[in-house]
């Protein structure tokens, strides 16, 4: 299989045009079945819905598709090049630490470990118990990994350097916020509006799109990546928020491509609020700056 998984990590880095060569070489290295257990296995190749793989061959699994953790609960093992370039988009280094956020069974968490290498720190943290116990089994071998069982929006509770949060959220919880200093990310899926086409059916929580946040001397850079599906965090979902990010999200710039910056002081609606919220406003002003 390892002829397989580097073919596979070679063809995920060149389609999702990943930056940091130490993401093909942890796709190359990490093996998928051992956290999705015996197959065959329920893939999601595209909106029409799950299907079975031909055998319980692990060869099935390295290619560019979701797999069913839970099909009843519609929980998957998510994409590889989508999560390719979000975790791209972290600019992640060798010993680098990062929370991953709503971690399931534990196989982005490894990417990340094999990214940031053996002197690197990955906190992998999972509320489900069930998919706790899964993650923390399948992730034995990897010594700077720390599993917990614990609520996302309140970890990590000590300083990193990234966070990725893999969930739909409305927003930065004040924890992330605050777990990283000047120069740390975070990465996230800002959520609020329906899947327009079937993908629905797969999908049931919101559609939104990948935000990136860095924090600068002067505040906090924000900039859009690619659209994305996924479902809710539990205590993730701020109801105004959300009405205000479904109106963003359908308005003259619905891709938020103006968006630059994150304010956390309580201002009035301006013309440069494209996200405006009580002391939470994704802006097109530069951070540091208002107006």
């Amino acid at each position: 299989m390892n002829e397989v998984r580097r073919r596979f990590a070679r063809e995920i880095a060149e389609r999702s045009g990943v930056e940091n060569p130490r993401i093909e070489a942890a796709f190359a290295q990490v093996p998928r079945e051992s956290f999705l257990g015996p197959g065959p296995w329920l893939t999601l190749p595209d909106e029409s819905g799950y299907r079975s793989t031909p055998s319980a061959d692990p060869a099935h699994l390295y290619a560019d598709v979701a797999v069913a953790i839970d099909a009843a609960r519609m929980l998957n093992n998510g994409s590889p090049g989508m999560l390719a370039r979000w975790i791209d988009m972290l600019d992640l280094a060798e010993g680098d630490s990062v929370a991953h956020l709503g971690c399931s069974i534990g196989y982005y968490s490894a990417i990340l470990a094999e990214v940031v290498g053996a002197s690197g720190r990955v906190i992998a943290v999972e509320l489900d118990p069930e998919l706790h116990a899964r993650a923390r089994r399948a992730l034995k071998s990897w010594g700077q990994v720390e599993v917990r069982q614990a609520d996302a929006i309140e970890e990590p509770r000590e300083r990193v350097d990234a966070i990725l949060a893999h969930a739909g959220v409305t927003h930065a919880a004040p924890q992330w916020l605050a777990s990283v200093g000047v120069g740390g990310r975070i990465a996230m899926a800002v959520t609020a509006v329906r899947p327009s086409t079937r993908i629905r059916r797969i999908v049931r929580n919101h559609a939104g799109r990948i935000l990136v946040l860095k924090r600068e001397a002067l505040g906090w850079s924000a900039r859009f990546g690619e659209r994305i599906g996924v479902q809710a965090m539990l205590g993730g979902r701020d109801r105004v928020l959300q009405r205000v990010l479904a109106d963003s999200m359908s308005g003259a710039d619905p891709m938020g491509e103006s968006v630059r910056s994150l304010r956390l002081d309580v201002h009035d609606l301006a013309s440069s609020c494209w996200a405006h919220g009580a002391g939470y406003c994704l802006s097109t002003c530069p951070p540091g700056e208002s107006r």
